[in-house]
């Protein structure tokens, strides 16, 4: 491995030298034109993937593509890779449900970095009676969505209500009963169904019993995104109808009991926090730093990639100077000889990711692939 990187640092140095050559008399890296360096990142992400597939145990890319549909339990032992293939796949349909496959997918550097533990969240929304409710308006649960919630990947939404038992139950009886949840529109009318479920009743002498149904992380995220737009908030309507009767109690009735939303979640691209020092590129930052390097598997057809379909690499780049390399036996002797050493700006520390893939015979792979990542820069 420290071959591998040494051998990194000689072949960067090398073409860093080649880019700028025609413009010598400009700052390395940092300041140097755009287009000089978008073709730094370009040469440094295929050197990436090479590298990639070597630390793979692949000779060359698998030309195979995922069937997302018939996938096995392959988070079954890891909850960090079954949330890594549940947020891939989650995006990747919404992708496709809303016509946008050729937008740039989601990335959760908290569950591909393998130096990163993942902080799952969970909330609870209780719901309300509207502030402008009327009977007219109809039987109806309000959600109010904070800017907390803003930039969350929902992974789990569950709706919590209480059926009541109708009185031609008797206490030695069962039924059953189909439960619809449905929008409630600002005008009142019903919307769209968004779940539905069979509900078990037992004759009991308490009056109310209470049930779960699973909600689709979209229809939350697409509420999440409305309320960030336009501050709107959410309203359902949930259907029990036994003998022409809602069974199902929402908070403007008057014998209202509570109706909440179950949300687990996590936050989107956030960086890991040993990933410090970000720059921009187009900046005036002239020193060595770390900028992004965004590798989209989907962009450059590898395919056979289930999970991350994007990274983030990172990549040096800048000036530097005799005095960020003091700190380094070849800086210390540059100082003393008064001697102008070549000096190039390179990665320092690495961190792995953690990739899902499937090869040309059908056999799909957990991998844990180290030195994939940069997390700090330096001078040598």
């Amino acid at each position: 491995m420290r071959v591998l990187n040494l051998l990194f640092v000689v072949l960067s140095c090398l073409f860093l030298e080649l880019i700028l050559a025609e413009r010598h008399h400009q700052r390395r890296c940092a300041s140097c034109s755009t287009r000089q360096f978008e073709e730094y990142k370009m040469w440094r992400q295929e050197q990436i993937l090479d590298d990639l597939l070597l630390k793979l145990d692949l000779p060359m890319k698998p030309n195979v593509s995922v069937d997302y549909n018939n996938l096995p339990p392959l988070g079954r032992y890891s909850p960090k890779v079954k949330q890594l293939l549940e947020s891939t796949i989650k995006d990747n349909r919404r992708r496709f449900r809303r016509g946008m496959a050729s937008a740039e997918p989601e990335y959760y550097p908290a569950l591909y970095e393998t130096d990163s533990e993942v902080t799952p969240q969970l909330s609870f929304i209780i719901g309300t009676a509207p502030a402008d409710y009327t009977e007219d308006y109809g039987e109806v649960a309000q959600f109010n969505f904070s800017d907390s919630y803003h930039n969350k990947l929902i992974t789990h939404a569950t709706l919590h209500a209480h059926i009541r038992a109708p009185a031609s139950l008797d206490n030695n009886d069962a039924m059953s009963v189909r439960v619809n949840v449905y929008e409630r529109m600002a005008n009142g009318d019903k919307g769209d169904r968004i779940a539905t479920k069979h509900v078990h009743l037992h004759g009991t002498s308490v009056p109310y019993g209470i049930f779960r149904i699973h909600l689709d992380e979209f229809d939350v995220e697409r509420w999440l995104e409305e309320a960030a737009l336009d501050r709107k908030v959410l309203r359902l309507h949930v259907e029990a109808i036994h003998d022409g009767e809602n069974l199902a109690v929402h908070p403007t009735d008057k014998d209202a009991e509570s109706m909440y939303l179950e949300l687990k979640m996590l936050d989107k691209n956030v960086r890991s926090k040993r990933t410090t020092n970000i720059c921009q590129a187009g900046t005036n930052e002239t020193k060595c730093c770390l900028y992004d390097l965004m590798i989209d598997f989907e962009k450059v057809g590898w395919e056979f990639v289930i999970a991350p379909k994007r990274y983030n690499a990172y990549i040096c780049s800048g000036e530097c100077s005799t005095g960020q390399m003091a700190s380094t036996a070849r800086g210390t002797i540059a100082q003393h000889a008064k001697v102008d050493f070549f000096q190039c700006c390179h990665p320092k520390d690495y961190a792995g990711i953690t990739i899902v893939y499937v090869t040309n015979d059908s056999q799909i792979w957990v991998k844990e692939v180290p030195g994939m990542i940069a997390r700090k820069c330096g001078c040598a």
